[in-house]
């Protein structure tokens, strides 16, 4: 076994500069997979890229009367029909805990809600249990709006993947949905919201 070991970095010495570290980088990434953490990191890392999540106007549906009349409750146990936010856009974000993709856009969520401040309704909405998403929220430190299905999630907005967004125009109709990550934090996103 030792001699093994002997071989292989007498073979990775020999290698070019880009070789090694190429072989590096591979290493990092196997490692940065194999790890919950990490891959939570790669994922953030591939956020901030661009590579993934555009955002333009891919629906135009109105919300049926299921949907308005949809019943979620706050972190402090208040219920609110879908409708009763109906005077500026909605963002509504399915997500959970233990969901790698949900922690890697998380810190663009909580972004974009400091960034739009008062003129956007978060609604990221979990099926966990409001005690364990109190305790993530705390460990994470992020203050974000999450709400809790009281009624059933109505066909329209149903969440196959996690994450799952919807952008919803203050007149109702359904803007915009996206399975899987996205930069949130972004200008473009920004700007689309603030244009409905």
């Amino acid at each position: 076994m030792i001699k093994y070991f002997k071989k292989q970095w007498e073979l990775f010495k020999a290698k070019s500069i880009w070789g090694k570290s190429s072989d590096i980088i591979l290493l990092l990434l196997l490692i940065a997979v194999f790890t919950p953490g990490g891959r939570v990191q790669v994922q953030r890392l591939i956020l901030m890229s661009g590579l993934m999540g555009s955002i333009e106007a891919n629906m135009n549906e109105s919300l049926d009367e299921q949907s308005k009349t949809w019943m979620l409750q706050d972190l402090e146990g208040n219920n609110y029909q879908l409708s009763d936010f109906k005077d500026q856009p909605i963002f509504l974000n399915f997500w959970a805990t233990w969901c790698p993709p949900c922690k890697a856009e998380m810190p663009a969520i909580e972004s974009l809600k400091e960034k739009l401040d008062n003129n956007v309704h978060m609604l990221l909405v979990s099926y966990e249990e409001p005690d364990k998403v109190k305790a993530f929220l705390k460990k994470e430190e992020w203050d974000l709006p999450v709400y809790f299905p009281v009624t059933s999630i109505p066909e329209q907005l149903s969440a196959e993947a996690l994450p799952t967004t919807f952008i919803i125009s203050p007149e109702g109709l359904i803007v915009h949905r996206s399975k899987g990550m996205s930069d949130w934090s972004s200008s473009e996103v920004q700007t689309f919201i603030l244009n409905l």
